[in-house]
C-alpha cells in the first residue's frame, strides 16, 4: 500500500459554506487549511488537537499575516459541507473508517482527521478518497454539530 502526502484540508463543497473575512486578533500565525475560531469578533489561532466543537469557527483560506486588525479570509462551512484532509501521522486507512466519528490532530502546520481519536470526536468520516491500507490516507468528512460554524457567529 502507499503512502499519501501530508496536504492541507481541502473544501470538497464550497458552495456549502460562505467565504467570510475577518480582522486578525495579535500574532496571529495561522497557515492555510488550519482551523480558527472567532474571539471578540476577530479571527484567532484554534489548536487543531482537540479543540472543543464550539470553537470552530472555519478554515484559513490564507496564511495570517500576524499585523492586528489585518484582515484575513475564513470559509465558514455549514454542517452539509464536505471536506478532505489526511488520516493523522502513520495512520492507515480502513473500510471501517466510513461512517466513524474522529477527532482532530495538527502536525506540521497541517489539521488531519485523527483516527485514534473516538472521544474528542469533532467530525464524521463520509468516505475514503484512497484505496483501502493506504498510510495517510485521504478521507472525506464533514464536521459535527454543534460547532461555532453555522449560525452562531455575526458577519464579518
Amino acid at each position: 500500500m502507499a503512502t499519501v502526502q501530508k496536504a492541507a484540508i481541502e473544501i470538497l463543497t464550497p458552495d456549502k459554506g460562505t467565504f467570510r473575512i475577518y480582522r486578525e486578533t495579535a500574532a496571529m500565525d495561522t497557515k492555510k487549511g488550519e482551523l480558527v475560531t472567532i474571539a471578540s469578533g476577530k479571527a484567532e489561532d484554534l489548536a487543531g488537537t482537540d479543540p472543543a466543537n464550539t470553537s470552530i469557527a472555519g478554515i484559513a483560506m490564507a496564511d495570517a499575516s500576524g499585523v492586528t486588525d489585518a484582515e484575513i479570509l475564513v470559509f465558514v462551512p455549514d454542517i452539509d459541507c464536505l471536506f478532505v484532509a489526511n488520516l493523522g501521522v502513520a495512520q492507515v486507512s480502513a473500510e471501517t473508517d466510513i461512517g466513524a466519528r474522529y477527532g482532530l490532530v495538527e502536525a506540521s502546520n497541517k489539521v488531519h482527521v485523527d483516527q485514534s481519536d473516538t472521544t474528542v470526536d469533532r467530525v464524521v468520516v463520509v468516505d475514503l478518497l484512497d484505496p483501502v491500507g493506504d498510510t495517510n490516507g485521504r478521507v472525506i468528512f464533514k464536521f459535527l454539530p454543534p460547532n461555532q460554524l453555522t449560525g452562531q457567529i455575526a458577519s464579518g
